[in-house]
């Protein structure tokens, strides 16, 4: 039997209550809740990328729009990265790679810089949690964990750095007298598209 809630304009349903947008009153709640979590994101460049030490305007004025997950409703635009950009961040990458201080680096500065980004995320954890739940639409608690164990993963690296043998002396079956060395190193860079 339906029948209709005569201040709120809701049809009851069995178990569950309908608005008349279509939302069900548990749906309605979240995207109010949504919608009173920070309307107020500002990000300091999301017009520009970050390539060879320093912000710049993308090749293109191109802007995405960032949706919020509950609300359908824009709430971040950012640069939208086109062929040039991505080349131009390949390239300044292969010259860091090849003629910056990181190959010259010692592994425990590495570790140092390792670990001071992953302060910076815990520094900036709430924000970053926020905006991961209100784009993708994950619920909040795992957006939470998410960004938890995010520093963790730097932090992990940065142990590596220190204690990994990137140097190995290898047993040899045949040939006395030789010596065989494992080494690893970097090849080089890529471009990576994220979602």
């Amino acid at each position: 039997m339906r029948r209709r809630h005569p201040a709120r304009n809701v049809r009851v349903t069995g178990r569950r209550r309908e608005r008349s947008h279509g939302f069900t009153e548990d749906q309605q709640d979240m995207k109010d809740k949504a919608t009173a979590l920070r309307s107020d994101i500002k990000l300091a460049h999301a017009d520009s990328f970050y390539i060879d030490g320093k912000w710049v305007k993308p090749s293109t004025g191109a802007l995405i729009e960032v949706f919020d997950a509950a609300t359908e409703e824009p709430f971040l635009r950012v640069a939208a990265a086109a062929k040039q950009d991505m080349s131009d961040a390949i390239d300044a990458a292969r010259r860091a790679f090849d003629s910056g201080p990181w190959p010259r680096m010692k592994l425990a500065e590495r570790a140092r810089y390792l670990r001071a980004l992953a302060a910076g995320i815990r520094a900036r954890q709430d924000i970053v949690t926020e905006i991961w739940s209100r784009e993708s639409g994950v619920v909040l608690s795992t957006s939470r964990y998410g960004m938890d164990m995010l520093p963790l993963q730097y932090e992990r690296y940065a142990d590596l750095a220190e204690t990994f043998p990137f140097d190995e002396r290898a047993e040899i079956t045949q040939g006395k007298g030789t010596e065989a060395w494992i080494v690893r190193e970097p090849v080089g860079v890529v471009g990576a598209i994220i979602p």
